[in-house]
């Protein structure tokens, strides 16, 4: 199994959790020993002591686990982003429940520091999901991205602003979609490569446009240049 999320506790350093491909485990001695805490978490929905098995392996569809948050009001709720939904525990892992967005794979979950039952969901649909009761009911938030989503990040400072990380380097340039493109500066570029930079562009808004339905129609070449001597940056 692959660790994909990890979650410390932080009134306890020694409690900890991972989320894996085959749901999640529990550690209470920092590290040092693992056992599974999935008790109502896997791919069918159903109990880890139910029905939902792999005709194929002979082994329960558990849930994969991409995301693990815990709530920072109480130590003993967490939040599991899967490839089925958002899972919830009350209970510091004893047990979990499938909270909403059924079905759909999510790939990140953030929560709010400051303002309580406020998180967010991200999927890999390129969609993101804002829950105000603890994960009770969702809205989508998903107005002006752009490809999937992988990531979400909560600014520390002002919490109602929420980054989203996506795929193919995808963002909004001047109010519109646009392929971002990152170029390197530490050796010089050639003038006869800068028409090759734009057909790359084209064909990557033309692909992401065919795989993903978007309609990009604009590329952007992002390039740090350091600061000449004795020149303010």
């Amino acid at each position: 199994k692959s660790v994909l999320s990890i979650v410390i506790d932080q009134s306890n350093p020694s409690i900890m959790y991972i989320g894996t491909t085959s749901g999640v485990f529990k550690s209470t001695d920092a590290g040092e020993n693992w056992t599974a805490s999935r008790s109502g978490m896997s791919s069918a929905g159903t109990s880890e002591s139910g029905s939902g098995w792999d005709s194929n392996s002979g082994a329960k569809n558990l849930s994969k686990v991409y995301s693990l948050k815990r709530d920072p009001f109480s130590s003993s709720t967490l939040y599991a982003g899967t490839d089925t939904g958002v899972f919830k525990t009350t209970n510091s892992g004893s047990s979990w429940s499938l909270v909403g967005l059924s079905g759909i794979e999510i790939s990140s979950i953030a929560v709010d520091p400051v303002t309580s039952g406020i998180l967010y969901a991200a999927t890999k649909a390129g969609e993101v999901y804002r829950s105000t009761n603890s994960g009770t009911s969702w809205i989508s938030t998903s107005s002006g991205l752009v490809g999937r989503v992988y990531a979400l990040g909560i600014d520390g400072t002002t919490p109602s602003t929420l980054y989203a990380g996506t795929t193919d380097a995808c963002g909004v340039y001047k109010g519109a979609p646009a392929i971002l493109d990152y170029k390197q500066t530490n050796k010089p570029k050639k003038k006869e490569w800068i028409e090759d930079y734009f057909l790359q562009l084209c064909a990557y808004a033309a692909a992401h446009n065919e795989v993903h339905g978007t309609d990009i129609k604009q590329g952007v070449i992002l390039m740090a240049v350091a600061p000449k001597p004795n020149e303010t940056p």
